[in-house]
Formats: structure tokens, C-alpha cells, sequence
């Protein structure tokens, strides 16, 4: 498999594990019935709790590849790949673009290791993804 698609996948990861809802909403399931005028009868109208679940944020078709695949890397080599993904754009301390050394410094690598631990995600992914993908 190729960097872009691995590049691919691992932005699928980074985006369905930022946007998960951590914990219970504030507001209790009878709540979300009263604020959408749900009901449990049986009728063919939409009711509330389907427009409640309809608005839950649904998981990629992809995601549980990658998340299959990202369990199985190593912890550094794991976060090198994630830092490389989600580091983009403009560093907030120097006003320029990310670089391998700055990714390194934010995931607590030297910038030797972190570049081979890039490699070696690289590698690692795209036999797991492969084999996943055959399943």
C-alpha cells in the first residue's frame, strides 16, 4: 500500500478520535425526547429519537481498519505517525509550517528517532492494512 493511502486512512483515525463525544451528554434521553416532540408510539411519522439518532455522528466505514491497525504499532512509532498526520499548517511558536523537528519535539522524540519511527509506521501499516483489508 502506498504513503497516500495510508496518509488516507490515518487522517480517517486522527478525525473519528477527535470528534468522539467524551462521556454522556448533559442532557438525559427523556430531554432529547421533549426537545424533538418524540414519542413511542408505533407510526410511520419520524419521531424525535430518530431525528436524535440520525444527528450522532456516524463511524467512518474505514475506521475500524485503521483502528485495528494503529493498536498493533508500537507506542512511539504510533505517535510518530499521528504527529506527522496531525501536525500540519502553521506552528503556533515559530509562525511557520511544521517540520519533522518540531513534530519530534511535540511528540517527545529526537528528530532521528521520530524519522524512523515514521518509516517504520509506514512499513508496519501497510502490511497491516493490507492484511485487514483482505478480511
Amino acid at each position: 500500500m502506498n504513503k497516500e493511502n495510508i496518509n488516507a486512512y490515518v487522517d480517517i483515525y486522527i478525525a473519528q478520535v477527535s470528534s468522539e463525544e467524551k462521556g454522556w451528554s448533559p442532557e438525559s434521553m427523556l430531554s432529547k425526547l421533549m426537545v424533538y416532540r418524540g414519542s413511542f408510539q408505533d407510526t410511520k411519522k419520524v419521531t424525535g429519537l430518530e431525528k436524535y439518532v440520525d444527528q450522532v455522528k456516524k463511524e467512518h466505514r474505514k475506521f475500524r481498519t485503521i483502528n485495528a491497525a494503529m493498536k498493533r504499532l508500537d507506542h512511539p512509532v504510533a505517535i510518530a505517525i499521528l504527529a506527522k498526520r496531525y501536525l500540519q499548517g502553521l506552528n503556533e511558536r515559530t509562525d511557520r509550517s511544521y517540520t519533522n523537528q518540531d513534530r519530534a519535539f511535540y511528540s517527545g522524540q529526537k528528530p532521528r528517532q521520530f524519522e524512523n519511527n515514521i518509516a517504520r509506521a509506514y512499513k508496519k501499516l501497510s502490511e497491516l492494512l493490507e492484511m485487514l483489508e483482505e478480511v
